[in-house]
């Protein structure tokens, strides 16, 4: 059987997906991938929370999973991408926490056949990139994080033959130093 070929407009209608990441003003989403995300402020994680919370589903990737502590997050279906889903089955509680090694496109598949209309993309760095080179990202979320790290994990991996523009939704304010930057994917004409 031949592998089925998913066409982006057919897996985005019906599906919201919006990629959500907090960075340090050198663009940096954490020092080392074990870094847990207890950097960002209370605010933010406010917002991240209300954002999985009308999702009700959220997508890490394993190392991003582990820096968390190995916990789920309440409210949502939490989807841990990993080669190995078989490592964590004994973890998996199928609607809270399930774990696959499943395609970007595919995921997005299912999701949708279990009724899902929004998506969050919660990193990590990997895990950015595989849905933006799949062409699968509608908005972008980032909190910008008034510190410098100077070394560690950029927000996306290299991806080679990926050009994409991005309009500006909104600009709002954290707390005294932090700002929130709502982008859209521009659609090519």
């Amino acid at each position: 059987m031949p592998n089925q070929v998913f066409s982006q407009s057919v897996l985005m209608q019906d599906m919201q997906t919006i990629l959500i990441a907090a960075i340090t003003l050198d663009g940096k989403i954490a020092k080392n991938a074990g870094h847990n995300n207890n950097w960002t402020s209370k605010a933010d994680k406010k917002i991240f929370r209300s954002e999985v919370k009308k999702a009700g589903a959220v997508i890490f990737g394993a190392g991003t999973y582990q820096a968390m502590g190995c916990r789920a997050l309440p409210d949502a279906l939490n989807i841990i991408m990993t080669r190995t889903p078989a490592r964590y089955q004994a973890r998996s509680v199928v609607g809270q926490l399930e774990f696959t090694d499943d395609s970007p496109p595919a995921l997005i598949d299912k999701l949708k056949n279990r009724d899902y209309t929004r998506l969050i993309i919660a990193g990590g760095q990997s895990i950015y990139s595989l849905f933006l080179q799949a062409n699968l990202v509608q908005k972008i979320y980032l909190t910008i994080a008034p510190k410098i790290f100077g070394g560690g994990l950029n927000l996306f991996k290299e991806i080679r033959d990926l050009s994409l523009n991005f309009n500006l939704l909104s600009t709002r304010r954290l707390g005294q130093d932090e700002v929130l930057l709502k982008y859209k994917v521009k659609i090519k004409n």
